[in-house]
């Protein structure tokens, strides 16, 4: 459940449940800082510990908006905080150029599609170059933070959802409709068929958009921010990068 808290000044130093309490203990308080958070553990994790800290692993945090513009960020969690960044700006109509998949057979069709789907197709093409560039036989984690990239790829055999983290559930409190359409439904199914053939073995992670990171250290949060920077330009551009301050 989302919560706020205020890290400073240490007077008013709290999680607070609502925004009406955060927003009383804060107004009119010189250098006040807050900011909401997706759970209450992420929270104290921020407030009180070392903060939301990525295990060791290997992690591709995507996102896409309805421009069509996709983020892509590629990030080796080693020993010691060390790090191994790789950044993709690119677009939908990149990512499917000569794939002839259904429904996105040519720049017209990934057009009207796009008009279409927009934000949808957009977040799927994202997890789509993902699972087509991942080595064969690589054991990886997808985090994303539109929830309908799970419920759809959980299908396939090469993908585990993980259904709760810290406090955060990969599954909508309300009904969702899980039906994107035959062109959804044929990029999703593209991707499971990769992820078979590939031999992976993928990590479905959900990660809320749009997260601060100005009262402590939130990893996920810190590399979803990227990826939807990096989404926002839509051009294709890999290199090493660090994080977004």
């Amino acid at each position: 459940m989302k919560v706020w808290i205020a890290c400073a000044p240490d007077h008013i130093r709290a999680i607070y449940g609502t925004w009406d309490d955060c927003k009383a203990a804060t107004t009119g308080v010189k250098g006040a800082r807050h900011q909401s958070v997706a759970s209450y553990e992420r929270a104290k994790a921020m407030l009180d510990g070392p903060g939301v800290v990525m295990p060791r692993g290997r992690y591709v945090f995507t996102d896409g908006n309805k421009q069509g513009g996709v983020g892509v960020v590629h990030v080796e969690q080693g020993l010691q905080d060390a790090l191994r960044v790789r950044c993709t700006g690119t677009s939908v109509h990149e990512i499917f150029r000569d794939v002839g998949l259904p429904g996105l057979e040519s720049p017209r069709a990934v057009g009207e599609e796009l008009r279409l789907r927009g934000n949808i197709l957009a977040e799927i093409a994202g997890a789509y170059h993902a699972v087509r560039l991942a080595p064969e036989g690589s054991a990886f984690t997808l985090v994303y933070d539109f929830v309908g990239v799970g419920l759809w790829l959980e299908r396939g055999s090469a993908f585990t959802m993980v259904r709760e983290y810290m406090g955060v559930s990969a599954i909508p409190a309300k009904p969702w409709r899980r039906d994107g359409g035959p062109t959804i439904d044929a990029v999703v199914k593209a991707c499971q068929r990769l992820g078979r053939e590939r031999e992976l073995k993928v990590a479905l992670q959900y990660q809320p958009g749009h997260q601060k990171t100005k009262c402590g250290l939130d990893d996920f949060a810190r590399w979803n921010t990227l990826a939807d920077q990096l989404a926002r330009e839509g051009a294709t551009a890999e290199q090493d990068c660090l994080s977004p301050d």
